[in-house]
């Protein structure tokens, strides 16, 4: 298996820290955001370097995006207990999946970088 230069996105989250421990196992070098010293404490454990900055500026993705061959984006917001019935406590998870993915794909575009990953999921 080649090794692959990849950019996590997500990484301290549910899903995240299990796809960073997933690509670090499988050789990969993997740098994941991680926006508090604790959660870089966390990533620098799970076998990745850590990078801080503003996810959603489009300067610090395409530093972040510069020479990786895959970029993967598990950021979501989904909002809990009896807040998920109403509608406007969605606005931040479509906000990460519209604006904030398509961002990140624009940036990839730019940056030349092969693969993008984006999760989604389906609620019934």
């Amino acid at each position: 298996m080649v090794s692959m230069r990849v950019l996590l996105l997500g990484a301290t989250g549910v899903a995240g820290r299990s796809a960073l421990r997933a690509l670090t196992a499988a050789g990969h070098q993997v740098a994941a955001l991680a926006r508090t010293p604790d959660k870089s404490e966390l990533v620098r454990r799970l076998g990745a370097s850590a990078v801080a900055g503003d996810a959603e500026d489009t300067a610090t993705l395409l530093r972040w995006l510069d020479g990786t061959d895959a970029a993967v984006d598990l950021r979501v917001q989904i909002p809990g207990g009896a807040r998920a019935l109403l509608a406007p406590a969605w606005r931040e998870y479509r906000r990460l999946r519209d604006e904030a993915a398509g961002q990140l794909v624009d940036c990839a575009i730019r940056a030349r970088v092969p693969v993008v990953v984006h999760d989604t999921v389906s609620m019934v």
